[in-house]
């Protein structure tokens, strides 16, 4: 009998392949809806500004009372 050795790949390189087969996804996901559909396009960018670049003001944070400094 032959014994044969068992290579293992490290945790990370298989994080980094799942990280990058999902950021290709992403990315060609959001291709395609920018060739096909201008209109959907506009929507989703819409709600990405309102939604996700929304500005977060201090008051929001500390509240109004003003026992903090800033």
């Amino acid at each position: 009998m032959e014994t044969q050795e068992i290579k293992v790949n490290p945790f990370f390189v298989r994080c980094i392949v799942v990280e990058a087969v999902t950021v290709i996804i992403l990315l060609l996901s959001v291709f395609i809806i920018g060739l096909f559909s201008k209109s959907y396009k506009k929507s989703l960018k819409k709600w990405y500004v309102k939604n996700i670049l929304d500005d977060t003001k201090i008051e929001e944070v500390l509240g109004k009372d003003g026992k903090y400094e800033v």
